[in-house]
């Protein structure tokens, strides 16, 4: 029988092949913000245009985000996150920002400015929201407005038509601690709008309003670059509400159906087993060959060498010549000889 031997390489394309297959059908994505504006009781207008190049004092937790042009870029590849409960993955990439005096104790504004860039479907969406801690716990509130564009399979789970979308939401969240995702996640509030691609005719801008005295967020949003606001959603009393700080994030994280998070096929995990048995095999080798030169002799200092006229190197049953005739002095001392 004769035995077919393919070559490392062989298996090393068809990995490539199969991670390229992977990678190609997880989320793309690119949202640019083009400044924000946040206004803390009868204070001074706190601004950030992005223009610096330099994304601190802004925060990024997961994925990819930097600034560059005069834009914060919030692209892929971003950190999956598990929604328990709800059957889809979100691709993250955010930032997070503490602004001055911005505490749920004062009345505050926070109007984001984002390039019209529309989601496309069945998954993207960008958010800007206000997050802060509920009671002494790991729980947290966060409360937004998103722009979206779902397909039926990844709006389904969130009660919400497919769609084009505005959406204004209250997330109730307890994060992992020491990994991505949540232990647990609800959405006590949530309410959306359609809109056309059409209507989006400049930058697109959402500003969150919240009242001390009366506990509770207001939301507009424009689609004209502020020409023109709309305020369709009713104000959100969020329950358990702590008092403390608040930060702003700025979000991008498409939606995925976990039933649709790519894996390694069989091609590619058989692929990947031959190539760590072969990794394995180099390894092997080198390590013999590895032991064979740490049983060299030790070490050795000579005086008198110049008569020597040749070291040579026994390994197995082969004969190597190393040099012949004098040897020169190795580590600057008078004829020294060392390993």
């Amino acid at each position: 029988m004769k035995i077919v031997r393919l070559p490392f390489a062989v298996f090393f394309v068809l990995l490539l092949l199969e991670v390229r297959r992977v990678l190609g059908s997880h989320t793309e994505f690119e949202f640019k913000a083009d400044g924000i504006e946040v206004v803390v009781g009868a204070g001074p207008s706190q601004i950030d245009e992005f223009d610096d190049g330099n994304l601190a004092p802004w925060i990024s937790f997961r994925g990819t985000a930097f600034e560059s042009g005069g834009f914060l870029v919030l692209r892929d590849p971003g950190v999956d996150a598990l929604l328990p409960g709800h059957g889809v993955t979100v691709d993250v990439s955010d930032v997070y920002r503490f602004f001055s005096g911005m505490l749920l104790e004062e009345d505050f504004e926070v109007t984001s400015t984002w390039a019209p860039i529309i989601p496309d479907p069945p998954g993207e969406r960008f958010a800007t929201s206000v997050h802060y801690t509920v009671g002494s716990g790991p729980a947290v509130q966060a409360f937004g407005l998103v722009l979206q564009n779902l397909g039926d399979a990844e709006a389904a789970p969130f009660g919400l038509p497919s769609g084009l979308r505005i959406v204004q939401v209250l997330v109730d969240a307890v994060p992992n601690q020491n990994a991505p995702g949540y232990q647990s996640i609800s959405f006590p509030s949530l309410a959306s709008v359609a809109v056309s691609p059409g209507d989006v005719t400049g930058d697109i801008l959402f500003r969150i309003h919240w009242l001390a005295p009366m506990r509770q967020f207001t939301t507009s949003f424009s689609l004209d670059r502020g020409m023109s606001f709309q305020s369709p959603f009713a104000p959100v009393q969020p329950a358990n509400l702590a008092s403390g700080a608040a930060t702003v994030g700025m979000v991008g994280d498409p939606v995925l159906p976990v039933s649709a998070v790519p894996a390694l096929g069989a091609p590619g995990q058989g692929a990947l087993l031959l190539l760590l048995a072969l990794l394995a095999l180099v390894s092997s080798r080198r390590a013999r060959c590895s032991g064979a030169r740490r049983a060299w002799p030790p070490a050795a200092r000579y005086s008198g060498l110049d008569d020597v006229r040749g070291v040579r190197l026994v390994v197995g049953a082969r004969l190597a010549v190393v040099r012949e005739g004098p040897v020169p002095a190795l580590d600057g001392g008078a004829n020294s000889l060392r390993r």
